[in-house]
C-alpha cells in the first residue's frame, strides 16, 4: 500500500491516512482477513491490486470470497452469511471456515447466522 489515498477492496474507507494512530491494527486485521479468505493470489493478479473498478470481471468464487472478507473485516455485532461456500471448492471452504468464521468471528465473540448446505460445518454451531 504505497498511496495514502488507496481504498481497500474490503472497505470504502481509506486504509491509511496521514497521522493515523489506528493504521497498524487495521493493517493487521486486513491481512488476517485477506489470508482467511485466500484472496492474496487474486489481489496479486488484479491490475489495480486491492482497488476494484467497475467493469472488472471476477469469478463467482472470487466475488463470494470478497463478500465474506468484507463481512469479516467490518466490526459488526452480527454477521449474516447466506451459503458463503457454494462457489468454493472444499479446500477453500474449509480454510475460510477455520480461519475466518471459527477464528476471527469466534475470537471477536460476534454472532453469526450461517445458511449452508455443507453439513460438515454443523458441529461448530451453538444453540
Amino acid at each position: 500500500m504505497s498511496s495514502s489515498k488507496e481504498t481497500s477492496l474490503l472497505s470504502e474507507q481509506p486504509l491509511h491516512t496521514a497521522r493515523d494512530q489506528q493504521y497498524e491494527p487495521r493493517i493487521q486485521r486486513y491481512t488476517a482477513v485477506i489470508d482467511a479468505c485466500s484472496l492474496q493470489p487474486d489481489i496479486d493478479i488484479l491490475p489495480q491490486g486491492t482497488r476494484l473498478k467497475s467493469g472488472i470481471i471476477l469469478s463467482g468464487g472470487q466475488k463470494q470470497r470478497i463478500s465474506v472478507a468484507r463481512a469479516l473485516y467490518q466490526q459488526t455485532n452480527v454477521v449474516f452469511l447466506d451459503d458463503p461456500f457454494s462457489a468454493l471448492d472444499i479446500h477453500l471452504s474449509d480454510h475460510m471456515m477455520q480461519e475466518g468464521l471459527l477464528k476471527i468471528l469466534r475470537e471477536e465473540k460476534r454472532t453469526v447466522v450461517l445458511v449452508t448446505h455443507k453439513l460438515q460445518y454443523l458441529p461448530h454451531a451453538t444453540g
